[in-house]
């Protein structure tokens, strides 16, 4: 679920609004796909959105 935090922006300069990004609860099933959606790359290097302290298992996994 993607909330908004500030409403919107009125100055020219001003930064655009705010979000957090949340999930509730827990599927094993969806985990890959949440660290997926989490995962930050820059066209050399990704990094998996995965909790910094699971390990790679049938679940999770991160990785870079």
């Amino acid at each position: 679920m993607i909330t908004p935090q500030s409403g919107p922006a009125t100055d020219a300069g001003a930064q655009p609004d705010a979000f957090t990004l949340s999930y509730a609860g827990f599927q094993p099933v969806e985990e890959g796909l949440r660290e997926t959606l989490t995962s930050t790359g820059n066209g050399y290097l990704g990094t998996r959105g995965a909790a910094e302290w699971e390990e790679s298992d049938g679940v999770h996994y991160p990785g870079t």
